[in-house]
């Protein structure tokens, strides 16, 4: 930060009043206060403003005549000397002027300019007055000086001199040196043309023996939205040297200062807080002013708008009106404005492809854009660490970045690759700063917008940031795996394949279908298929035991079947297949014998190999047709008991036909 010096006056000697080069006398210029606002004014604060009041300016005719003037070597003068015109000299003129030192929009030059001159009479008595009214508004001394260019010190000088009719030439000579200096200037500013014409009018007055008082004010930067606050004030009073004079009232004055709002000065409060009427005093009121950019809107950057801001910041540096610190940040900012150029060509590239069903070179330009938006963001981020303890950045700067990244956020939005591109780019640059977080929701939401890398091929293989942000996806990964995911798998990994630890598959399951990390989906799905395998054996041991137990019974009741089955076909062959109902009984008899042969060939198949649906479906099945058998024999002997009529020819069948029979089905 600049080391600021905004005191105007603080290092005024004394004011001294020449008379003549043989008859002199002074007036003492006396500090008789000084405060400094509490308000803590930073680097940025780097452009001063002072304004300088005169009141009671009555008064200096009683200064005047109250000071000791007589000859300087306090002799009388001889005859010849009156003879040549070396008489008591007279005053004519009392003129007030103000000197800037080491400013650099002058050269090497200290320009002095007039800030009053006032004529000086004398009365019937012989005493001198001089004609200052007491309403003089503030002559602001100089507007928005650059600090910068005064070295960070501005120092000034105020000279009060009595012009008497034997050098009245001094006037004349005080306007040509001035003009010769202002001539000597290589780039004079507009300022200085100002200087000019207050000279000119000040010929004019003097020659006219009317009052002057400067006008125009040094104003070297025309920019308008400065933000002024008050600095300091400092209270001169002009006296007699040697007078004793009563103490300016400033009780009421350091009140308004010190107040807890920006404080403000006018001649009207000034005269309420300084009652004061004895001698002319002066007050300087020393302002600074905070530097502020040039806005611009996001989408007012192109080319055009940046190279015009660019050679405005170059002139500005090089006229001294604003200094080196800010000059570097300007030229940091333009750098940043020529990325946000190259984001928008870029982002229009991409909308026309996609408008124009170029998928393939949408997707590039996806990549690219990608890539220019991470650009963006870091070089902010580098300039927030390069800045981070200026208080101009701070202040001024860091908001027009953000303005800019706002609208390259707002053009992120467009669409949904475009928001995905903006959550990828953002979560890499917040890996890279912070790491992964312990978090695992936030760990959640990172992998995911990681992910849609996977869908920019070109992207993750050849460019830095996708090798990054391959890098951390391994890495977040890893940590949501550990933390989230390795103790659920493991509990599963050991529970035991029965249906009480279902509950908890099916919650993996869950939670693996939700999450983005697919090395956690994997390594989850892994668990969940291993605990089915054996869960499905286990279950499957369990229905071969159901399956023993089930043929036990359908073997013991397959001897009544079968039985039931011949004897409805022996009993179908002497019904007379004519009668009503004979083929309805016929297709009863059919399908209860199909049924039988099916339960009965069921019953030697080997399933002791085949998979738990299989033998699930066998068990179906076999309870099926078992319970379908009895349902048609119980309707049969119902509907058609007469099929079921064991017959005395069927008691003389030989037990040869009976096993010929059995065998044959």
């Amino acid at each position: 930060m600049f080391r600021t010096c905004i005191y105007i006056l603080s290092l005024l000697g004394s004011i001294c009043l020449s008379i003549s080069a043989k008859a002199q006398a002074e007036v003492e210029t006396r500090l008789c206060y000084a405060d400094t606002t509490t308000f803590s004014f930073t680097g940025e604060w780097q452009y001063l403003s002072t304004d300088i009041y005169l009141f009671n300016g009555s008064q200096f005719s009683r200064v005047i005549n109250e000071m000791s003037f007589s000859l300087a070597d306090g002799k009388k003068k001889s005859r010849a000397e009156r003879k040549r015109g070396m008489g008591e000299e007279r005053l004519e003129f009392l003129m007030i002027t103000a000197q800037l030192q080491n400013v650099r929009f002058f050269g090497d030059k200290d320009i002095v300019y007039p800030l009053y001159n006032f004529q000086i009479n004398t009365d019937r008595d012989k005493k001198y007055q001089t004609f200052v009214s007491d309403n003089i508004e503030a002559i602001r001394i100089i507007d928005n000086l650059p600090l910068y260019s005064a070295g960070d010190r501005i120092d000034a000088k105020i000279a009060v001199q009595a012009i008497s009719q034997n050098n009245r030439d001094q006037l004349f000579s005080f306007i040509g040196s001035q003009l010769r200096s202002i001539s000597s200037l290589a780039n004079p500013v507009g300022a200085v043309f100002s200087l000019i014409n207050e000279f000119g009018k000040f010929i004019e007055s003097s020659s006219r023996k009317k009052e002057y008082r400067f006008s125009s004010t040094i104003r070297l930067f025309e920019q308008k939205n400065f933000d002024t606050r008050l600095h300091s004030v400092r209270i001169y009073q002009l006296l007699p040297s040697g007078a004793s004079a009563s103490a300016i009232p400033t009780d009421s004055l350091t009140a308004h200062i010190h107040r807890g709002s920006n404080a403000e000065l006018t001649r009207p409060l000034l005269l309420e807080l300084l009652p004061y009427s004895e001698y002319p005093f002066i007050v300087v009121a020393n302002y600074k002013s905070l530097y502020r950019m040039q806005p611009i809107r996001g989408d007012e950057v192109n080319q055009t708008s940046i190279d015009k801001r660019k050679l405005r910041i170059e002139n500005s540096f090089q006229s001294g009106l604003i200094n080196e610190y800010t000059y570097k940040q300007e030229k940091d900012f333009i750098s940043f404005l020529n990325l946000f150029s190259d984001f928008k060509a870029k982002l229009e590239l991409y909308n026309m492809n996609f408008k124009m069903g170029n998928i393939d070179a949408a997707i590039n330009g996806l990549s690219d854009l990608s890539r220019q938006y991470g650009m963006l963001l870091k070089t902010y981020d580098e300039a927030d660490f390069k800045y981070r303890n200026d208080a101009t950045f701070k202040s001024i700067f860091r908001s027009e970045y953000s303005a800019i990244l706002d609208y390259a956020d707002l053009y992120m939005d467009g669409d949904h690759n475009l928001k995905s591109c903006k959550g990828m780019i953002r979560t890499m640059l917040d890996v890279e700063k912070g790491g992964i977080p312990k978090e695992q929701l936030m760990v959640e939401e990172y992998i995911r917008n990681l992910r849609f890398s996977d869908n920019l091929k070109d992207f993750t293989q050849r460019t830095p940031e996708g090798q990054t942000i391959a890098r951390q996806l391994t890495q977040a990964e890893a940590y949501l795996l550990e933390k989230g995911f390795a103790t659920d798998i493991l509990i599963i990994s050991k529970a035991k394949p029965l249906s009480d630890n279902l509950e908890l598959v099916e919650a993996l399951k869950d939670k693996a279908a939700k999450t983005a990390c697919q090395s956690c989906r994997e390594r989850s799905m892994d668990a969940i298929t291993a605990f089915y395998t054996r869960y499905d054996e286990n279950r499957r041991e369990e229905l071969l035991n159901q399956v023993r137990v089930q043929q036990k019974q359908v073997d013991e009741k397959m001897f009544d079947y079968l039985s039931n089955a011949q004897l409805m076909e022996q009993n179908l062959t002497v019904l007379d297949s004519t009668s009503v109902g004979y083929g309805l009984a016929e297709r009863y008899v059919k399908d209860f014998r199909n049924d039988t042969d099916s339960l009965n060939a069921m019953l030697t198949d080997n399933i002791n190999s085949q998979s738990f649906p299989f033998i699930n479906a066998y068990v179906d099945k076999l309870r099926y047709l078992q319970l379908r058998l009895d349902e048609r024999l119980e309707f049969i002997s119902r509907q058609r008991p007469e099929l079921l009529l064991v017959r005395e020819n069927n008691r003389n069948t030989t037990a040869e036909e009976e096993s010929a029979k059995l065998n044959q089905q």
